[in-house]
């Protein structure tokens, strides 16, 4: 089973990034009617994957930043676990996810770099899914499944697209300096998961679907993602001194 595995979506984002800030620093930002000021562009490495980001002060007001920035994530790798008595489970991940969100920080200290970091995202590609055979069959402590009779099995999750985040951090949105590091760490709000499965097999002799249910409901608690990131900056706009 194969993937349609897509980063290239990623590195386009990220060359319109680079080509959108540059001409934005080409601009005459001295114009004051402007209300987003000096911009930085940043390579971003997080727990939602790599991406880039725009950061903006706020017209001029260097106790508030605005970063727009978007993420890819990618997973295929296919996965062959060893059972009992020369058994196996073939497992074929499929996951891919893009996300495009905006988040407005706040300094409450002039002079320092934490941040308090309030947004929102939106999941313009979200796939989780995985899919299980076993050409051997399957020997689990008694219980014995042709490979015939397994069938395949499809199983998917999907949370909601739009999602709310706080989260506090260090690192200007734009720094005084050409280049510079960012931190974030904070929690995003996906809502309760939809369960998926689609399957044929020994599958269709089982209850599954009324326990899919049941999960489901009992999956309800788990709406909150973590989030870590961190940002290697380069400023756009060389300030005047």
């Amino acid at each position: 089973m194969t993937m349609n595995n897509t980063p290239a979506i990623s590195i386009t984002f990220i060359i319109f990034c680079v080509f959108f800030g540059w001409k934005l620093s080409m601009a005459k930002v001295q114009d004051s009617t402007h209300i987003f000021k000096p911009m930085s562009l940043a390579l971003n490495f997080s727990s939602r994957g790599y991406g880039a980001e725009l950061g903006f002060l706020i017209n001029k007001n260097p106790q508030l930043g605005l970063r727009i920035n978007a993420s890819y994530f990618s997973f295929g790798k296919s996965q062959n676990i060893q059972l009992d008595k020369g058994t196996n489970l073939d497992i074929f991940p499929n996951i891919q996810t893009l996300a495009i969100g905006s988040l407005v920080d706040y300094y409450p200290f002039k002079r320092k770099a934490f941040r308090l970091s309030g947004g929102i995202s939106y999941d313009a590609m979200q796939q989780y899914q995985v899919a299980f055979s076993s050409a051997s069959g399957l020997d689990l402590g008694g219980l014995q499944i042709a490979g015939d009779d397994f069938g395949n099995i499809n199983f998917g999750i999907k949370w909601n697209a739009i999602r709310p985040y706080f989260g506090v951090g260090f690192g200007r949105s734009v720094m005084k300096h050409r280049v510079g590091l960012g931190f974030d760490m904070g929690v995003a709000y996906m809502g309760s998961p939809k369960l998926s499965l689609l399957y044929e097999g020994f599958l269709e002799t089982t209850t599954i679907d009324n326990e899919m249910k049941k999960i489901e409901s009992n999956m309800r608690g788990y709406s909150y993602y973590p989030y870590l990131a961190f940002q290697l900056k380069y400023n756009l706009y060389k300030r005047k001194r």
